[in-house]
């Protein structure tokens, strides 16, 4: 659980835990599939000392003693992340050039902010091939103790797509790479509306339309168009569902019905939860 660790933020954990195991791949040249085995190697190799272990432990309990990780919680908060960004570099720098992508809505916790921003603040000297990337749909709140990422970030506000921009993605997923070929401005228009300019919702409408063969290309107008599936109606875009539930959902329709039901489970308990509720 979150209790045990340093930082609540899970996907945090999850990235730690993926670094340990690619650097300890890339070193030793051969498949290791769990972040322990991962850091059994890295101490093995010296490329860890057993206190970076514990450190790491911090965000990541797996890997480390629980006797020992309980005489960490006593540091000072600011001497603990200094600790255990120490031991992140030293695999980190291994493994750059890189991007830590992470989603920021309300979920970060300060803990993880503060290690964030350390990580950040030493990256120039210690590990310039890392760009770290925060979305969020609002302004994500960020401690004062990590004042200095929001000093120091680039803000880029992405927005739906204009029409033309519409256009452009749909060329690419129909691979349509001849300037003479055009898009149909119905099927623009309807893709377009549906999806609300979202690229998301774009690749879905496509690729539904797609495995329906209802999009074609039409040789007299050299134009990719939709195809009139229903004769009995003039209007062809009628076919594409104005709602996207249905499209978004219609891969998993034909999951047998444990595995829908598993879906539905892990939707609600969320990333962690207690080792109880599995059994």
């Amino acid at each position: 659980t979150s209790l045990d660790s340093f930082t609540s933020f899970f996907p945090l954990r999850q990235i730690v835990s993926a670094a340990m195991i690619k650097c300890a791949m890339l070193t030793a040249g051969r498949e290791i599939d769990n972040e322990v085995s991962a850091a059994n190697y890295l101490v093995d190799e010296n490329i860890f000392k057993k206190t970076d272990r514990v450190n790491i432990g911090s965000i990541v309990p797996t890997v480390a003693d629980e006797q020992l990780l309980s005489l960490l919680s006593g540091l000072n908060p600011k001497a603990r992340t200094r600790t255990i960004v120490d031991s992140l570099m030293k695999i980190l720098k291994l493994l750059q050039p890189f991007m830590i992508i992470l989603e920021g809505d309300g979920d970060i916790d300060p803990s993880s902010w503060s290690l964030l921003a350390e990580l950040m603040q030493r990256a120039s000297a210690e590990c310039p091939q890392i760009m770290l990337i925060v979305s969020s749909r609002d302004s994500p709140t960020i401690t004062s103790a990590a004042s200095n990422l929001r000093r120091n970030a680039v803000q880029v506000k992405l927005t739906p797509f204009e029409k033309y921009e519409t256009e452009l993605f749909l060329r690419v997923m129909l691979g349509v790479r001849n300037r003479d070929i055009a898009v149909d401005q119905k099927l623009l228009d309807v893709v377009h509306d549906r999806a609300n300019g979202c690229p998301l919702f774009i690749e879905c409408v496509v690729r539904w339309a797609l495995e329906k063969n209802m999009i074609e290309y039409v040789e007299g107008s050299k134009k990719m168009s939709l195809k009139m599936l229903d004769e009995r109606s003039d209007d062809v875009t009628a076919a594409i569902p104005r709602e996207l539930s249905n499209i978004l959902l219609a891969p998993f329709n034909n999951l047998p019905p444990p595995l829908w039901d598993a879906l539905k489970i892990a939707s609600c308990i969320g990333y962690s939860f207690d080792a109880d509720l599995y059994s």
